[in-house]
C-alpha cells in the first residue's frame, strides 16, 4: 500500500486538474444561475 505507481499519480493529477478547471469555469458561467437558485430556495439570505 506504500508504494504508489505512475499511474496513480498520474489519474490524481487528472482529476485534481479537471476539478480546479470545473471550479474555475462554474464560477466564470455560472453565477447568475447560482445566485438565481439561491434567492429561490433560500428567500431570506441576500446576496
Amino acid at each position: 500500500m506504500g508504494k504508489i505507481s505512475k499511474l496513480q499519480v498520474f489519474l490524481v493529477i487528472i482529476v485534481v486538474v479537471s476539478v480546479v478547471a470545473a471550479v474555475y469555469w462554474y464560477q466564470r458561467h455560472s453565477i447568475p444561475i447560482v445566485t438565481a437558485l439561491l434567492q429561490k430556495n433560500q428567500p431570506r439570505l441576500r446576496i
